[in-house]
């Protein structure tokens, strides 16, 4: 992912060697595997790289920029060093979750949350409405995700695994989340979404 003269690269490491740089978020291997997320000048020399991860197996799935900060969704088995105090979930439910966070074009971590419920939740991508809120995607076959309502789109798990979206203000603070699926399985890919008139998401067919 480009952003004016730098790039951003994010994914999963299983290396207790890799290539970080002093002062960042973590600079040791924390679990089975960590996710990471590195920051190259056009040239490509190293500016940061850190690991991001707990006890267990962690990876990031996609990472983004947005007025000089960058924001990354993944998921994660740790129940330790993944969420900051006082984000919208803090403590990992049970299996695997999601989770999203926000980092400074230093690498310093502004935010993290996980997003989960009662079985497994995948983290697979995120971009930015025109207002700089996130929606996140991914899949999962929880039966209670946070911050699903009677206003949600669709308030229940339909299938054995349903797709979800979840809007998330640019501070980390939630706003909506929603299931989307029907009688049998679904997943979700990155950038099978778009905007129409400047004010709508289309998922599919379907607007919201």
């Amino acid at each position: 992912m480009k952003f004016d003269t730098a790039v951003f690269i994010s994914g999963q490491t299983y290396s207790s060697d890799f290539p970080v740089t002093d002062t960042v978020y973590h600079d040791s291997l924390k679990g089975l595997s960590d996710g990471f997320l590195a920051k190259l000048t056009k040239d490509g020399d190293l500016v940061w790289a850190t690991y991001f991860g707990g006890d267990n197996d962690d990876n990031i799935q996609s990472v983004k920029t947005f007025n000089n900060n960058v924001y990354f969704i993944g998921s994660t088995d740790s129940d330790s060093t993944i969420s900051t105090v006082g984000s919208f979930q803090e403590i990992k439910s049970d299996s695997t979750d999601a989770f999203v966070g926000e980092m400074d074009h230093d690498g310093v971590v502004q935010w993290s949350s996980y997003f989960g419920g009662d079985n497994l939740k995948l983290g697979i991508d995120l971009f930015f409405e025109l207002d700089s809120n996130l929606i996140i995607f991914g899949s999962t076959n929880s039966t209670n995700l946070p911050f699903i309502d009677t206003n949600s789109y669709q308030d229940s798990l339909s299938g054995e695994m349903d797709t979800y979206m979840a809007n998330i203000s640019k501070f980390g603070d939630m706003i909506w989340s929603t299931y989307y699926g029907g009688p049998l399985s679904e997943t979700v890919e990155g950038r099978n979404y778009r905007f129409w008139k400047y004010s709508d998401l289309h998922c599919g067919k379907h607007k919201f």
